[in-house]
């Protein structure tokens, strides 16, 4: 009785420790099964896919070459007549949800094209509204990569530059041949650089200064008229804030412009009116643009 008693109880004692070691066992080799089977070669593979007749589509500036006189050149307006009452309506800093939106949206309802400064991030982390820009017929120049003030290497500048050139490219296909230097700087290296590209340097001849928050939007559009003529180069924002004031005073600039006969054309549109092309150079004005005094990122 005592030795059946001390069987039972091996029974059970060993009972646990065989589940575990056949438990072990069993998951060894299910594990090396599965490994095993996964790495070996597929016994049906796949149909190679035939490659496409047709060439890989190669970005390149698509975009007709500047006229000499504008090419390396930096200019605040175009010389025309002033019976031809013409302003260029350009916007820095963006794309930016929002602003961005409600700019193209006012531009859309008046039938007006417009240029488009961009910031190379900006346009990186928004691609579908340089693509919105650009299908609507409006023209994208370079704003830089970061906005900086800072000076810059040539390598620096060349970064700055050829980077924001690279993506919008990568969005629309078109390399700009347009540069506008943060704040209206010339010598920082980036208009430097961009002379040595043949990138005509866009500067403005008035500015609704609408980077200063607290200005009112009547205040933008007095700002704007004090230095309106024809040919001129109007300076507004679409990017770094919110750019409520530049929303609401957009529909009312473009009215009272065109109360006094003014006419909106984009940049390119406006150089290729200057009638001394392609004989002249552009003249700089003494007075030099306001630079902007807060950052706008």
């Amino acid at each position: 009785m005592l030795a059946d008693r001390r069987l039972l109880l091996k029974v059970i004692t060993m009972a646990p420790i065989g589940a575990g070691i056949l438990g072990f066992l069993a998951a060894a080799f299910f594990h090396w099964n599965f490994l095993n089977r996964t790495h070996k070669p597929l016994a049906i593979k796949p149909p190679l896919v035939e490659p496409s007749t047709k060439p890989s589509p190669i970005v390149e500036n698509t975009i007709k070459p500047l006229p000499s006189a504008y090419q390396s050149k930096v200019f605040m307006n175009v010389a025309v007549p002033t019976s031809q009452k013409v302003v260029a309506l350009t916007f820095d800093d963006g794309p930016l949800g929002g602003p961005t939106e409600k700019i193209l949206k006012i531009l859309k309802d008046n039938n007006i094209k417009a240029t488009f400064f961009l910031i190379g991030r900006n346009a990186q982390a928004n691609p579908q509204l340089v693509k919105e820009i650009f299908a609507a017929g409006h023209v994208i120049g370079n704003h830089s990569w970061t906005h900086p003030y800072n000076k810059h290497t040539l390598a620096g500048s060349q970064a700055e530059i050829e980077k924001t050139s690279d993506v919008i490219a990568s969005i629309i296909g078109v390399r700009p041949n347009l540069f506008r230097p943060p704040g209206g700087l010339m010598h920082t290296g980036l208009a430097e650089y961009a002379k040595s590209q043949k990138m005509g340097i866009a500067l403005w001849s008035a500015d609704s200064i609408d980077y200063r928050a607290r200005n009112s939007p009547e205040r933008l559009i007095r700002n704007i008229f004090r230095e309106v003529k024809p040919g001129g180069i109007i300076l507004m924002h679409d990017g770094g804030i919110r750019r409520t004031n530049t929303s609401q005073a957009l529909p009312l600039l473009i009215k009272q412009l065109r109360a006094q006969s003014y006419k909106f054309v984009t940049l390119p549109e406006l150089i290729a009116m200057d009638t001394k092309l392609p004989s002249k150079h552009i003249h700089i004005a003494h007075n030099k643009p306001k630079m902007v005094t807060t950052k706008t990122l």
